[in-house]
């Protein structure tokens, strides 16, 4: 589906070709999770390139009104050059979204010709994604300073002192 970033602002359906991919981006110390969106198979430079590095792949039921964190918009009901329903057309959704609490929230949402497609993209995002945050909490863990060794057992001074003797003079009420 669009995002409306485009010079035509279309925010409606068209057919894009995707592909993920492992890739160094500067900035970015560890190779990373990009997802490249073509407009045409034959194309070889994407239109679009989405980080993986803080998202997450949602499946999205289209049947049900509402369970889109993206707001899409109602299916068509109608095909303009049949005028036949097209119900089902894009009902195989996902959508990409930001897992990261402090990312301005982007949703782009995508479509796949079956079910076991769309669980497919789903799975492999989410795998690559999964894959890429464990290697970089061991490239943190390998960042931190090493530990300090144990200190030395220090024989404990013995604190015994007349306690009778603290308490002369004073009326004890039990």
């Amino acid at each position: 589906k669009g995002s409306g970033n485009d010079m035509f602002r279309s925010t409606s359906w068209k057919p894009r070709w995707c592909q993920i991919v492992i890739a160094s981006v500067p900035g970015i110390d560890l190779e990373v999770p990009l997802l490249l969106v073509n407009w045409h198979f034959s194309i070889q430079n994407p239109s679009t390139i989405i980080v993986l590095n803080k998202k997450i792949a949602i499946t999205v039921n289209a049947l049900e009104p509402g369970t889109s964190i993206a707001n899409i918009s109602p299916l068509p009901s109608t095909s303009p050059e049949s005028g036949e329903e097209k119900e089902e057309a894009y009902q195989y959704r996902f959508d990409i979204a930001s897992d990261a609490e402090d990312a301005p929230s982007s949703v782009r949402t995508f479509s796949a010709e079956s079910l076991e497609l769309r669980d497919g993209w789903v799975h492999e995002i989410n795998d690559v994604i999964g894959a890429y945050a464990r290697a970089l909490r061991g490239t943190r863990r390998l960042e931190c300073p090493p530990p300090l060794p144990p200190s030395m057992p220090r024989p404990r001074a013995k604190l015994l002192r007349n306690v009778s003797a603290d308490l002369d003079g004073l009326d004890l009420a039990c």
